[in-house]
């Protein structure tokens, strides 16, 4: 077989795919065959295979080890369910019309299974959680926290129904994805019984499945080419050798006879279903994915070059090839998933979900070899007759391609000419506006998709900032396709009134590769009124498109100004209704209610060298304490009487530290990190200062030299009631027991910016710690989740927050704040700020009982009122199991430190400013 390479590959032809290369002006192209004009109605092709732009990120580099099993088929209500991991949710589809009909809130869901009557729905999740849902009615049942699994918890990766009502569980993963799993489990939800079996000899676990029937546990090794068959009943197991390599996939037939297990590459090998005595083997079938069909006597794999395979597999024959087709993206091919009774097969694909039609085989090896390149221009007006252009990437030497039917939409274009080299044609007319896929489909049935990759005039696909204050003068971006080609082709209105366009950009994506001809516009935000929802409207020469309802106004900021201030932090006082702020020398003191600065309180003995940095109350009120990182001093008041301060030096604890962050308990215990930067590469520290009698005491667990420079970030929280004491150290999150001083390592996760950042809610009910959502006892619920678009070009600054009820959580930018879902994580509104937040140690504090934020400015504070935001939070959107065990926190030593390790990579995550200096504001 000869395959156009597409992946990875440092070709030209690779390149003009990835990019989009001019169209080559050759003589003598072939017509393509005449036909009769039609009108676009639709933005898909009229073929069953078709794409759904979902923002998925699915990761080959990690998840084509042992591609876990994100989707499943519900056969009595006809829907194909996917979980989108990284955005939290699980997104629902009709196979009839192939369009999405539902989100589930489910946070990292990964491995799925349904019930063959369409009842119950089982998600785990990359936390070890497990969810029940109702297909029917798409909406969560129940939780079950992973540390309430057996009666000492247990994390589960993936999760399949078994005959009795029990659940096969796959456990966690190790920390890289092809190291598999340690262990798996047989688990009643009903009575909490867990039975957890691990073999040495077999090795860790790739892949998992069941029998037809629903009885036995099918295992696949990821440490050793094995097949293991696991009968729960009686606790015995049969294992045999793959000879196939690593173990991909496992697929029983239906008719509980066989088991077809898939090697990585395509090696295919079938086992008796009740003894693994070996039926037949095939070396000669590539595939990086396989689903079977429904009646089992289909075989259908996908190669990485995108290509789909027919197999009978009883004989492992090929049947023939069937039309699929490639992105430009990671994910190029669909990981073939799932299968209905029509044959349509369902799966991820790069930013979306893919449905390729299984029950048109067609004669042969493989379908044509050709790719398609993005269309030049990529945009037109709904009366059609734009002339388009389109590389036609093929390999060498070339097939004949001389006729086809190219698709705008669900429309044909005209006057189209076609070759081995290029496209040429005109597009349709259109009834409406927006975007349109580009389809190119070959007289033996061969086709292509470029999905989006056509808009009928402007398209908006998100604005964001969707909010801003009522004064304007903020900037805007709106992502879209069709903007035109430069600044003066593009008008913004928002509410009606006009936005300045400042700038177009007609490339707008920096993710390479991607999929959409992605641009945005830039636009200063016009002035509204304090709680309106406007409509956002663009208009170029091809027509217009409005995004109704899609932007909010809060009240104007107020900013107060402080002459030659250079604060750090900020805490609110909710006794006497104030804010204190760390300034170089001093406290600052600010009166939401008054709107002004009061009396600033005084450091004795402040010299030029004194940097006050942390501030924190303790839960009573009574004591302040402050660090002062210049000076290497802490310091305690009580703020009814300010005037008298105590001071306690301790540089001599760790020559050349500073402290930084910190927290104060009722008693005046004050826990606190210092840290030490020498040439960039930062070493922390954790103590506790006794400030009765000035004693000291180190927790030599918390030493680390820090990866990112950020250790001067670190924070440390008390809890609401005073009895722990949170600490986040380079992405690892740790527990401290004020009663007896124990620490507990809670969660552990792979180092990344702003990992350092924590914050918890005033109830104590929520927290969050690198890029977590946990409860009190650092549960992991959820993980702060951003679609790529949102990535882009904000710069996010330290500082995050969390409202009261741990409902919205905070973190501002350089030129805005983002107001992100406390239980989904994701991002529900972002307030473009017509002001420069600073790039210091916190800069947002909250003040709790107005519900108002104060951002720290480089000229002083910021008032920002989001009261009037609608709310739509989804907290407690679900219902938990109740009287199970005692929460605690998960794993068999006791911490989370055993969850998924899927490529995390891939995860859209804010970039952030450099850190700040220590004694001044870079």
């Amino acid at each position: 077989m000869t395959r156009l390479a597409t992946t990875f590959s440092a070709s030209a032809l690779t390149v003009c795919l990835f990019v989009g290369c001019g169209v080559r002006k050759e003589s003598g192209l072939g017509r393509g065959s005449g036909s009769t004009a039609t009108t676009e109605t639709g933005a898909h092709p009229p073929i069953r295979t078709q794409y759904r732009r979902t923002d998925i990120q699915y990761n080959p580099n990690a998840l084509q080890f042992f591609p876990p099993h994100v989707t499943a088929y519900d056969s009595i209500h006809e829907r194909f369910f996917i979980s989108d991991t990284f955005l939290n949710r699980i997104e629902v589809f009709d196979h009839t019309q192939q369009s999405q009909i539902a989100s589930v809130t489910v946070p990292e869901p990964w491995g799925m299974d349904i019930s063959a009557d369409g009842s119950k729905l089982y998600v785990a999740t990359t936390f070890g959680d497990v969810y029940l849902l109702d297909p029917g009615q798409m909406e969560v049942l129940q939780k079950f926290p992973s540390a309430t699994i057996g009666p000492l918890g247990y994390i589960a990766t993936q999760a399949f129904m078994l005959s009795d009502g029990q659940l096969a569980l796959l456990g966690a993963m190790g920390g890289f994805y092809f190291d598999g799993s340690t262990d798996f489990a047989i688990w009643n939800p009903i009575t909490n019984a867990i039975t957890i079996v691990s073999d040495p000899v077999f090795g860790n676990i790739g892949q998992i499945a069941v029998t037809a029937d629903r009885t036995k546990v099918i295992l696949g090794g990821a440490t050793s080419q094995k097949i293991k068959l696991y009968d729960p009943s009686t606790g015995n197991a049969i294992v045999t050798s793959f000879d196939g390599g690593n173990v991909e996939e496992i697929l029983p037939t239906p008719d509980g006879k066989r088991i077809l297990v898939v090697g990585l590459g395509g090696n295919v090998q079938a086992f008796d279903a009740n003894t693994l005595a070996v039926l037949g083997y095939s070396g000669n079938i590539p595939g990086y994915s396989a689903v079977l069909s429904q009646d089992g006597s289909t075989l259908y794999t996908v190669d990485l070059y995108s290509n789909m395979f027919a197999w009978d597999s009883t004989t492992f024959a090929q049947k023939g090839w069937v039309s699929a087709f490639n992105v430009v993206d990671l994910q190029q091919a669909i990981v073939a998933s799932s299968i209905d009774e029509t044959g349509l097969i369902f799966g991820p694909i790069g930013h979306g979900v893919a449905f390729v039609d299984g029950s048109a085989i067609h004669e042969g090896e493989e379908q044509t070899q050709f790719n398609i390149g993005f269309l030049s221009p990529d945009f037109g007006s709904l009366i059609g007759a734009t002339l388009l252009q389109a590389e036609i990437l093929t390999p060498e030497p070339p097939p004949n391609i001389t006729t086809g039917t190219v698709y705008i939409g669900n429309a044909q274009a005209t006057n189209v000419s076609l070759s081995a080299t290029a496209f040429s044609g005109e597009a349709p007319p259109a009834t409406t506006g927006g975007p349109a896929d580009f389809t190119v489909v070959l007289p033996d049935s061969s086709l292509r998709i470029m999905p989006e990759n056509f808009s009928y005039g402007p398209t908006i696909i998100e604005v964001s900032p969707n909010a801003a204050t009522a004064e304007g003068g903020s900037e805007g971006i709106l992502f879209g396709y069709g903007l035109g080609q430069q600044t003066g082709d593009v008008q913004v209105t928002i509410g009606g009134q006009s936005a300045t366009v400042t700038q177009l950009l007609t490339n707008a994506s920096p993710t390479f590769p991607y999929p959409f001809p992605m641009e945005a516009v830039f636009f200063t935000v016009p002035p509204g009124s304090t709680g309106q929802t406007a409509d956002v409207k663009i208009t170029t020469a091809d027509g217009s498109a409005t995004a109704s309802g899609s932007f909010q106004y809060v009240a104007a900021d107020q900013p107060y100004p402080l002459a030659g201030a250079s604060l750090m932090e900020g805490t609110y006082d909710s006794i006497r209704g104030v804010l204190y702020f760390t300034d170089r020398a001093q406290l600052d003191v600010f009166s939401p209610a008054g709107g002004q600065w009061l009396t600033p309180i005084s450091i004795p003995n402040a010299s030029a060298s004194t940097r006050l940095y942390g501030v924190a109350l303790s839960p009573d009120g009574n004591t302040l304490a402050i660090s002062d990182a210049g000076n290497a001093s802490i310091y305690v008041l009580n703020p009814s009487s300010p005037q008298s301060v105590k001071s306690f030096d301790v540089s001599e604890q760790q020559s050349g530290y500073e402290p930084g962050g910190l927290t104060v308990t009722n008693s005046g215990i004050v826990y606190y990190a210092s840290f030490n930067t020498p040439g960039g590469n930062g070493f922390t520290a954790f103590h506790k200062l006794n400030t009765a009698n000035g004693s000291i005491t180190d927790f030599s667990q918390i030493e680390d030299v820090g990866q990112n420079g950020d250790d001067s970030f670190i924070r440390v929280l008390l809890s609401p009631d005073g009895s722990h004491v949170y600490l986040n150290e380079n992405g690892d999150a740790w527990t401290l027991d004020t009663g007896d001083d124990s620490l507990t390592e809670a969660l552990q996760v792979s180092i990344d910016e702003g990992l350092v950042e924590m914050a918890v809610s005033a109830d104590g009910s929520t927290l969050l710690t690198s890029n977590f959502l946990t409860d009190s006892n650092l549960g992991a619920q959820t993980q702060v989740a951003y679609v790529d678009r949102d990535v882009w070009f904000p710069i996010a600054v330290y500082g995050e927050k969390l409202s009261s009820d741990g409902t919205s959580l905070f973190q501002p930018l350089t030129n805005g704040l983002d107001v992100l879902d406390g239980t989904t994580g994701l991002l529900r509104y972002r307030v473009a700020l017509p002001i420069q937040i600073a790039n210091v140690y916190d800069a947002l504090a909250v003040d709790n009982a107005d519900g108002l934020l104060f951002a720290i400015t480089p000229t002083g504070v910021a008032k920002i009122d989001l009261t009037t935001l609608p709310s739509n939070s989804s907290k407690n959107s679900y219902r938990t199991v109740k009287n199970r065990v005692s929460a605690k926190r998960v794993g068999h030593e006791g911490r989370r430190t055993g969850r998924m390790q899927p490529d995390w990579s891939r995860r859209p995550m804010l970039r952030r400013v450099k850190p700040i200096s220590v004694h001044g504001r870079n």
